[in-house]
């Protein structure tokens, strides 16, 4: 088996019975953004065979910019007949500890960069997210553009911003 970066011990026991009670009583899921009062969540989509590759290079990242790597959270949701996956990583911080907040954000804009460059599809990214995106691809940032002018040519929803 391929080493995929960070393999935790499972209790699949355990795990069943945790899933279990999530479908009965739907409580931790809402407690996943509270761990810490910042959570940075950097989503995207894949083909399920690169989501190894992927997170092995993402634990690498984290590694080396010293993020305990427990605290790090992970959703894979496999999509359209388990050819893709739907990936989100969520890395938190504490909002009164500035170098926390510090190295989230850099990571933040690290690991999109990173996830761009294996290939990933970010859909539905922010400013700072959306202009390496469109750097990168200025035909896809007219395209964008151009829709954008044939919806709201008055500028009026979302002004000044390209998407609606």
């Amino acid at each position: 088996m391929e080493d995929i970066g960070v393999q935790p011990e499972v209790n699949l026991e355990k795990f069943a019975d945790e899933i279990l009670k999530e479908f009965n009583s739907p409580q931790k899921i809402s407690k996943l953004l509270k761990y810490k009062s910042i959570c940075r969540k950097i989503s995207f989509y894949t083909t399920l065979n690169r989501v190894p590759e992927i997170n092995v290079k993402i634990y690498d990242v984290l590694r080396e910019n010293n993020y305990p790597l427990e605290e790090v959270g992970v959703f894979i949701s496999p999509i359209e007949l388990v050819h893709a996956s739907f990936v989100e990583y969520y890395l938190y911080a504490d909002a009164k500890n500035q170098s926390e907040k510090e190295r989230v954000e850099k990571l933040y804009f690290e690991l999109y960069q990173l996830i761009l460059n294996l290939g990933g599809n970010i859909d539905r990214p922010n400013k700072r997210i959306a202009e390496i995106i469109y750097s990168k691809n200025p035909t896809f940032y007219n395209f964008l553009k151009s829709v954008k002018n044939q919806l709201d040519p008055s500028d009026i929803i979302n002004p000044k911003k390209l998407l609606i």
